[in-house]
């Protein structure tokens, strides 16, 4: 019975699976690029502690110069400040987003060319085809 399909519903059916294919990878860039702004979030933007109430800035911003020195300039209350910060910000979630990301948007990125691809090449003979006519 597959011998008896006709070319346009076979084209179609092609055309249908390349469209699919394209819309799950916009999809996964989408997630992974979701991921990537959550990332980039919890980095880039101050906070306050849970306990003391300490305001922290971002830890791309964070000014960790003199934490470790025991005889540095820093004050007993300023080092507990700076440690207050760095505990009560939750690293696993923005690395783990980090890392589903990265696959995310290599899938997403492969998928979404393979249908961009061969929609245009299937534009493109069919476009070939009739200026043969």
């Amino acid at each position: 019975m597959t011998g008896d399909v006709h070319p346009a519903v076979i084209e179609d059916r092609f055309r249908i699976r390349a469209g699919r294919r394209k819309a799950w990878g916009t999809g996964l860039l989408i997630v992974a690029g979701l991921c990537w702004v959550y990332a980039a979030f919890q980095l880039f933007t101050p906070y306050e502690t849970r306990i003391w109430s300490v305001d922290c800035s971002g830890p791309a911003f964070a000014d960790r110069e003199g934490v470790y020195d025991v005889d540095g300039p820093l004050d007993e209350r300023e080092r507990r400040e700076i440690a207050l910060c760095a505990e009560s910000r939750d690293w696993p979630a923005p690395v783990t987003a980090l890392l589903i990301g990265a696959p995310l948007a290599a899938a997403g990125g492969s998928l979404r060319t393979a249908g961009s691809v061969a929609l245009d090449l299937r534009e493109h003979t069919a476009q070939l085809t009739r200026a043969d006519r």
